[in-house]
Parts: C-alpha cells; structure tokens; sequence
C-alpha cells in the first residue's frame, strides 16, 4: 500500500469516525429529536397529559411516540406547502425519534 492509499484509508476511517459521532445529539438520537424533546419540554404539562391518556400500563409506546408525531406534522404551519422550505422542515420532522421520546415521556409521567 503505498503512501496516498494509506492515507486515504485514514481519511476514510477518520470521516467514518466522525459520522458515527455525528448520530447521537445531547444524549438523543440526533439533532431533530433533541430540539423537538426540548420544545415539549417547553410544555411539558400538556404532553404528560397526552401520555398519561394514551398510557395504560402496558406496552403501547408506538401509540404514543405516534400521536406525538401526529401533532407535529398536524401543527407544522408548512404542511400544506410546496417548495424547499417546506421540504427541509417536512424531513427534519421524519428525522425524529419519536419512540426514543416517547419512551422519555413514559418514564417522567
């Protein structure tokens, strides 16, 4: 392997290295379901109502990490938009991790 090959290998490793870093935010999944988590945090009353509603003891997290995905993309004031505004924020919404903060919810409640 001569000098460029290794490092290009090193490079590669290096930029493999930093997308792996890149996946957790502030101890979330990513920067999308940290500020999304963050902003309920803002009204964190109405959501452990939604919770403690939906929460029946048993294992329905999907139930609820899909309301709280509901009222986002229902409350998205671009949802009906068309152009690239309303697209980047349509996919920052798909980026979150609705089950991960869902399952945060159900431990606070």
């Amino acid at each position: 392997m001569d000098i460029k090959s290794r490092n290009d290998t090193k490079d590669l490793n290096r930029n493999k290295t930093n997308i792996l870093n890149m996946t957790k935010y502030n101890g979330w999944t990513n920067y999308e379901t940290w500020l999304v988590a963050s902003q309920m945090d803002e009204n964190q009353n109405y959501f452990n109502e939604m919770v403690k509603q939906l929460y029946n003891g048993e294992n329905n997290i999907i139930k609820i990490a899909n309301k709280f995905r509901d009222y986002f993309e229902e409350n998205n004031p671009f949802r009906n938009e068309i152009g690239i505004y309303a697209d980047l924020i349509k996919s920052a919404i798909s980026e979150v991790n609705w089950y991960e903060i869902a399952e945060h919810y159900i431990k606070e409640t």
